[in-house]
């Protein structure tokens, strides 16, 4: 989704391979202030991605190249 202001989102659609489809333009204020609330709550309690990176991609990321140097 991308969400502009408060007055329109536009809710995004992709092909199976990735590639966008084209995009549902959605004006109805409720249903965009509705979005931008539930964005702003999950943005809210997110982990910072350096934090995150730390505990979870940077010991995959050493396991793979350790993996691999054998």
């Amino acid at each position: 989704m991308v969400i502009l202001g408060t007055f329109c989102l536009y809710e995004l659609r992709y092909k199976p391979d990735g590639i966008i489809a084209g995009a549902y333009r959605h004006t109805n204020r409720a249903l965009v202030e509705a979005c931008r609330s539930d964005f702003q709550q999950l943005y809210a309690s997110g982990e910072d991605f350096s934090a995150f990176h730390a505990r979870v991609t940077g010991p995959l990321l050493r396991v793979r190249r350790e993996g691999s140097a054998s």
